[in-house]
């Protein structure tokens, strides 16, 4: 691992706590993240249903939950996990990743985040690669059952869909944003 990436790393969990799926297991585990997407999706169905339709054309896609995603005034960290399918072999990929801001905003929110591959080259890039840059503005004022958001993701790369929605938390920011995608090794065995 180069020294940049560890940089990343370190301070996104030391900003916002590394986060783990919930489970004792590595079964425990691949079962928490596998009901995370099957919700997160029925969700994203319900808020917007032409994501439907792009999922199902699509040659697959990824559900990742981001909690702690903390900004400080010019710049934020925030780190997750989640779950990358190949819709033609239905394999999963259990991934982590962190990220980095730079931009203006304050705040803290949990969300979730589904990617949508539309070709097997950009999906093969991303396991291969696992980066993503992009261009991220949120407004978000959200409790358990109550609140609202505006957000919207632009990705740099082509052939790809990013969906997001916070759960919980307040935001306000436009940035611009890197992510590092990862494997979780121990639950793709």
């Amino acid at each position: 691992m180069n020294v940049a990436k560890f940089i990343i790393i370190a301070m996104a969990c030391v900003l916002s706590g590394c986060i783990t799926p919930n489970g004792d297991t590595p079964a425990e585990k691949r079962d928490h993240i596998d009901a995370l997407g099957k919700n997160t999706l029925a969700e994203l169905y319900q808020e917007k249903p032409e994501a439907e339709e792009k999922i199902e054309g699509a040659h697959g896609y990824g559900v990742f939950d981001v909690t702690g995603s903390a900004y400080l005034l010019f710049g934020g960290t925030g780190n997750g996990y989640g779950v990358v399918v190949d819709k033609e072999t239905e394999t999963p990929h259990y991934m982590r990743f962190v990220k980095g801001t730079a931009g203006l905003g304050v705040g803290i929110k949990r969300s979730k985040m589904i990617i949508v591959f539309h070709n097997a080259k950009t999906y093969n890039k991303f396991l291969k690669n696992g980066w993503d840059i992009g261009i991220q503005g949120d407004a978000a004022m959200k409790g358990k059952k109550r609140g609202g958001e505006a957000s919207g993701y632009g990705s740099f790369r082509r052939g790809l869909d990013v969906y997001q929605f916070t759960d919980k938390g307040v935001f306000l920011r436009t940035a611009i944003e890197g992510t590092m995608f990862g494997e979780l090794k121990k639950l793709n065995k």
